[in-house]
């Protein structure tokens, strides 16, 4: 018996999550400045929101992974499933530790550099799983 989410093809997965990525990093890259200023209140606000926000990504890496969680070398479903463990993994760490993302976080944004590379590095993986979700599942 097939659930709902199970129901749900890669591809949408896929171009949803390209999407919803895009939509976030796009101010990052308009003015670091304030999404630091944005962050630092973000991170300020408590462990409750961490902790809310680690089970958004529990959330997707579950949706993620009930639809294809085997990782083989020679498909390019493995893509979708190496990011949802990685999801997992980092949904089960900052709602573990918040202080600890929190400390780790706010050093980190200190540096114009270091927001300039995740903008960078989100743009390509949002460009990238728009291009599963169209052209290769």
């Amino acid at each position: 018996m097939r659930t709902v989410i199970q129901g749900i093809p890669m591809s949408h997965i896929a171009l949803a999550l390209g999407i919803l990525v895009l939509i976030l990093v796009l101010p990052i890259l308009y003015s670091p400045k304030k999404f630091r200023s944005v962050m630092e209140d973000f991170l300020n606000s408590g462990n409750a929101t961490l902790r809310i926000l680690a089970f958004g990504e529990l959330l997707v890496a579950f949706i993620i992974l009930n639809t294809h969680w085997t990782i083989k070398l020679d498909s390019n479903r493995s893509i979708m499933s190496v990011l949802g463990y990685l999801l997992a993994l980092r949904g089960i760490i900052q709602m573990w530790f918040p202080a600890f993302v929190r400390q780790k976080t706010i050093k980190w944004l200190q540096k114009d550099l270091y927001i300039y590379v995740v903008g960078g590095i989100g743009l390509l993986v949002g460009a990238g799983l728009i291009y599963l979700g169209n052209w290769v599942y």
